[in-house]
């Protein structure tokens, strides 16, 4: 099955509440290289076609945007409550460059903070019936890769 197919049964199940899936639990441990990140970046069809990420350890994140490198550090985990994921740049002037380059509403940059609203997210629509089920969604990085370690129920 091509993506798009998984991607539709998935948002379909999501809009009927997940029924068909009352009782399951979902520990799981991701791997998602920085090319699947790069691929997830260019399908956000309002970033900027030039931003461009590396992704290190300690839960750092390097952003190349045009002639400008900056390093942020992401959030150890989502704020459920959004759902929402949070990046701290270290540079001042890359948050400059980069509020100014953004123009979706889903990312916010406010000072050195970088919070992507992932409800808002036109890629990610559909599956809003999904974020009430996730107990938790924590990140690791190592040099190269991003683990995300998702805890999700459906009672």
């Amino acid at each position: 099955m091509k993506t798009s197919g998984v991607r539709q049964v998935c948002a379909s199940e999501a809009s009927g509440g997940l029924r068909q899936l009352v009782g399951t639990r979902i520990l799981a441990a991701i791997e998602v290289s920085e090319s699947v990140l790069q691929e997830a970046l260019r399908s956000i069809r309002e970033m900027p076609p030039t931003l461009r990420v590396r992704v290190a350890s300690a839960n750092r994140i390097v952003l190349q945007y045009r002639a400008i490198h900056a390093t942020a550090v992401l959030r150890e985990s989502v704020d459920l409550r959004g759902p929402r994921v949070e990046l701290t740049l270290q540079s001042r002037l890359f948050a400059w460059a980069l509020r100014r380059a953004i123009r979706t509403s889903a990312v916010a940059v406010t000072g050195r903070r970088v919070t992507i609203d992932l409800d808002r997210l036109e890629s990610l629509s559909g599956l809003s019936g999904v974020w009430t089920h996730l107990r938790s969604v924590r990140f690791a990085t190592t040099d190269r890769a991003l683990f995300v370690h998702v805890d999700f129920a459906v009672d």
